[in-house]
């Protein structure tokens, strides 16, 4: 037996902590630079990151590697953010796009979603 193969039960056994964790440290990343936006620029570059990521999952050829599949979704998220005029550095998109794949993967998995950080409140920030 192979050390990969030894390694994936491990693995199996720890995703159930370590995706939980993964996921508070991308929301901590995204929201540390959303807050800096407007409240309806957040909100439209939420809408914007989730029909890139998914359209991407969708479209794309099955063997498409994890990098090839985040270059397209960064050169979608960056053309609907020209069309709106809304500016967004790649420092916070690229976490949320993250953030998306994630809860893309986990609801493929079954696993319970966590609130997405553009859905919760921001304090001292109206927009």
């Amino acid at each position: 037996m192979t050390l990969i193969e030894q390694l994936v039960p491990v693995f199996l056994a720890l995703a159930p902590f370590i995706v939980p964790i993964l996921a508070a440290w991308l929301t901590l990343i995204v929201k540390a630079g959303f807050e800096k936006m407007p409240s309806s620029q957040r909100a439209i570059l939420s809408k914007i990151v989730g029909t890139a990521v998914s359209a991407v999952e969708q479209s794309s050829d099955p063997l498409a590697t994890p990098v090839e599949k985040k270059a397209k979704a960064i050169a979608a998220v960056t053309a609907q953010l020209e069309h709106f005029g809304i500016k967004a550095p790649l420092s916070v998109v690229d976490p949320m796009i993250e953030e998306s794949v994630l809860l893309v993967n986990m609801a493929k998995d079954n696993v319970a979603q966590p609130v997405l950080v553009a859905q919760r409140p921001m304090p001292g920030n109206a927009g």
